[in-house]
């Protein structure tokens, strides 16, 4: 379901590799991200190797991501 992050990341220039993208997917069966806060912090924290690259995470998160809500069932 979040593919298109992964790929409005890598189009952002944003290197993210397998076991970092493993990780994103492990949190969110887990359920650590049950709102959109919480799924974009989850994706910064695992996703994104320097505080310099928070901008280009920021359009990738947006692009990928706006409009749509979590239903709590699937979290």
């Amino acid at each position: 379901m979040f593919e298109s992050l992964l790929f409005q990341m890598r189009g952002q220039g944003l290197k993210v590799g397998l076991g970092e993208w493993l990780a994103f997917q492990q949190g969110l069966t887990g359920g650590l991200a049950g709102t959109i806060g919480e799924l974009y912090g989850l994706g910064r924290a695992l996703l994104v190797h320097s505080e310099a690259h928070f901008d280009q995470y920021d359009r990738a998160f947006h692009a990928a991501l706006a409009g749509i809500e979590l239903d709590p069932v699937l979290s």
